[in-house]
């Protein structure tokens, strides 16, 4: 048995043993191959699927080069993005799009619905202390809601806006800093 043979069969077996629990992901795997050897799939379609089933484990996406025909090659160019390319001889690299890429998306994205939502609690906070500092005087809530209404049905310009809330809120410093926070971040 020559080297690559040898090695062959270790790869498969430390697949089996990584997936030992989830035999699925070894079959998986097994399916993945022969679709390759009947040329079902091409090369960057193997190395795609490959990665995408093994993205949690470096080491056997990496020892798949065994499998890849001369010229081909999985690369990690930095360890610490989680990243997975291939090259062929004489080409750049090309990423390959992974579970793991998807999941910086999604935490990106989740990270900014978190921002969001942590704005729009504070939003309803702040009108919440409005309403509780202007409790015995409904009368300055009421017109400070109409302000910002005839600024919503484009009555009143930026600088009108804060001008009359200033004067609505003279004596009520954070209720003025947090006005200016919430409405000029709102306009920009």
């Amino acid at each position: 048995m020559n080297s690559k043979t040898k090695y062959t069969y270790m790869y498969l077996d430390e697949v089996k043993a990584e997936f030992g629990d989830h035999p699925q992901v070894y079959h998986e795997f097994l399916h993945i191959m022969r679709t390759f050897k009947s040329q079902e799939i091409d090369i960057p379609e193997v190395i795609f699927r490959v990665t995408q089933l093994f993205h949690s484990n470096q080491s056997l996406v990496l020892g798949f080069n065994t499998f890849l025909p001369d010229g081909f090659q999985i690369v990690i160019p930095n360890q610490d993005t989680g990243s997975f390319y291939y090259r062929t001889a004489g080409q750049p690299l090309v990423l390959i799009p992974t579970t793991n890429t998807r999941t910086h998306k999604q935490e990106h994205d989740s990270r900014q619905q978190q921002e969001q939502q942590e704005q729009q609690n504070n939003s309803y906070t702040y009108i919440a202390d409005i309403k509780r500092t202007f409790a015995n005087d409904p009368d300055t809530y009421e017109r400070f809601w109409g302000v910002l209404d005839s600024y919503r049905r484009k009555q009143r310009g930026v600088q009108q806006v804060l001008e009359e809330v200033f004067v609505l809120f003279a004596g009520h410093p954070v209720l003025l800093r947090d006005f200016a926070y919430f409405f000029l971040s709102d306009v920009q």
